[in-house]
């Protein structure tokens, strides 16, 4: 996804998140949310970048090609991009695990959550945005 379009997804999730959180309705959707639109800000900031494969410089344009490059790595795609996150954006890394992990849980698992990780998940957010824009 071109690196606009990743920034676009990433504040429309960013606005729905938002709204969830001021109306009070479901601390678990924010969370997840919240998650999904720093998984697209990160994305927009981290890609296009230079990789070198067996000796070979190449321009890695998207994360769909980074994972076609490495699809021998056995790995989800989310614990791909947290591998990138850490990489190439280090300060940002145990916030953006914080949602990553939170959210998983709140899918998968249990959606019960103190409404203050709503609020957490907001600030957590702001902190990628800010980041990576």
């Amino acid at each position: 996804m071109p690196v606009q379009r990743e920034f676009d997804h990433a504040d429309h999730n960013e606005a729905v998140a938002k709204k969830i959180h001021a109306d009070k309705s479901s601390t678990a959707w924010v969370i997840i949310i919240s998650f999904y639109s720093a998984l697209h800000y990160v994305r927009g900031k981290i890609f296009p970048f230079n990789e070198t494969i067996n000796g070979k410089t190449v321009t890695v344009q998207s994360f769909d090609g980074y994972c076609v490059i490495h699809n021998g790595v056995k790995k989800s795609k989310h614990d791909k991009l947290y591998d990138l996150v850490t990489k190439h954006l280090p300060s940002i890394q145990a916030k953006y695990k914080w949602l990553l992990d939170s959210s998983i849980t709140a899918r998968y698992n249990d959606y019960h959550f103190d409404p203050s990780f709503s609020q957490k998940s907001i600030d957590y957010l702001d902190a990628i945005k800010k980041e990576c824009k």
